[in-house]
């Protein structure tokens, strides 16, 4: 691996693969294909590698933190489990998050039979839970979209509660519209458990973070010397032009693999896909822990979504007297805007999904060019899945 800012001029000639990003998918990508005896040149624009993913220490406390917001890793995807052993030694964090409401109960999500015993009288949770198991013994969860279903007045209590105090007020503010134009599919993913196993993430086989962090598990993916790591690089040096694809504003027919922005690509030339960003607030306390739960949710702010304490996450420095927090409040994604300049979360409704469509359109008549990753997809991508498709994508390219 070599490491440094893009020059002038580059003899990308050299190369048998591009690669632009080098967020989780780049990186992984990269790494399969100089395993392979290929060459990569992996580009990125900050200064920085691991995209989102990317974490560090706190210049202040000495603790590590998650600059673009917490990364939980889970997977039950044999693949993909296999692909990080020698990379992760994950701490075996299990992920848990407590809600901030206007009581004083201690509530976790996802809500399951324990929580519907602190919420309820005796009476109606113990009505409630033999419902559920004598209605739906062989179901592990149901959605909220389930619950508005169910004619029965215990049930439509808890959903009412999960829809105005929890999961609604939690939407509105992060998609950044009302509730009714949301779309349905949103609530839809919402589970509750019906059995007393309160497990963030219940199908994963391994979960937790990589010991040390995720920054330096990136860097030894690409620490091979057939992986030509490049930071600081422009956005805009790959374009397009009458299907041609340019690299420094010269034609290329070398496989290009883009996991940027793909409206960017084209200029924005039908508009600008939109997304949702988030603003991060960060204070640090003399004590060993702040909160109760590592993610507390804050669904009845007014701008919070949640708050996050990541010596919990990371379990590092856990003996320390400081430790680090960072308050989340999401916007609209603004190319400029110091407060919510990074595109997190595609807004994937049916505008936006048939903008995409077009510039995907434009994307699949340039034959050198290979999509990959969130920002190029428009799609909401665990980390896990960005592995399997990242593996996928190398054993296309590889035939």
């Amino acid at each position: 691996m070599t490491l440094f800012s893009f020059p002038n001029y580059v003899n990308w000639n050299k190369f048998d693969f591009i690669v632009l990003g080098a967020g989780i998918s780049g990186i992984v990508l990269s790494h399969v294909l100089a395993q392979h005896g290929k060459s990569v040149l992996l580009l990125e624009k900050r200064n920085q590698l691991g995209g989102n993913c990317y974490d560090k220490l706190d210049e202040t406390t000495g603790l590590l933190f998650h600059q673009y917001g917490p990364h939980i890793f889970h997977t039950d995807n044999q693949k993909v489990m296999d692909f990080i052993q020698p990379f992760f030694e994950l701490n075996n964090y299990q992920h848990r998050v407590g809600l901030q409401l206007d009581n004083n109960l201690d509530l976790t999500l996802p809500f399951d039979f324990s929580q519907m015993r602190k919420l309820l009288d005796t009476k109606t949770a113990s009505s409630l839970i033999n419902f559920f198991q004598q209605h739906f013994p062989a179901e592990k969860h149901l959605t909220l979209m389930q619950l508005q279903t169910i004619n029965f007045a215990p049930v439509q209590q808890l959903y009412q509660f999960l829809k105005t105090k929890v999961y609604g007020p939690y939407s509105v503010k992060m998609w950044g519209m009302p509730l009714e134009q949301i779309d349905p599919s949103v609530l839809g993913r919402v589970k509750i458990s019906l059995s007393e196993n309160s497990s963030y993430f219940p199908t994963a086989t391994i979960q937790g973070l990589p010991k040390g962090g995720y920054t330096k598990a990136f860097t030894k993916m690409v620490d091979h010397p057939l992986i030509d790591l490049r930071l600081n690089c422009p956005a805009n040096l790959i374009s397009v032009n009458n299907n041609q694809l340019l690299f420094a504003n010269q034609p290329i027919t070398k496989p290009v693999v883009y996991c940027g922005l793909i409206d960017q690509l084209f200029g924005y030339c039908f508009g600008r896909l939109q997304y949702r960003s988030l603003h991060f607030e960060w204070k640090r306390y003399a004590v060993k822990q702040h909160q109760a739960y590592p993610v507390m949710n804050w669904p009845l702010h007014p701008t919070i979504t949640r708050q996050v304490e990541y010596k919990q996450l990371t379990q590092e420095g856990l003996e320390s007297n400081q430790t680090i927090v960072s308050c989340e409040t999401p916007g609209a994604f603004r190319e400029g805007d110091p407060r919510f300049m990074e595109p997190y979360y595609p807004l994937n409704d049916v505008s936006n999904n048939a903008l995409f469509a077009r510039y995907l359109k434009l994307a699949n008549a340039i034959p050198n060019i290979h999509l990959l990753g969130r920002l190029a997809l428009y799609q909401y991508i665990d980390m896990d899945r960005a592995i399997a498709q990242s593996l996928a994508k190398a054993e296309q390219l590889l035939q």
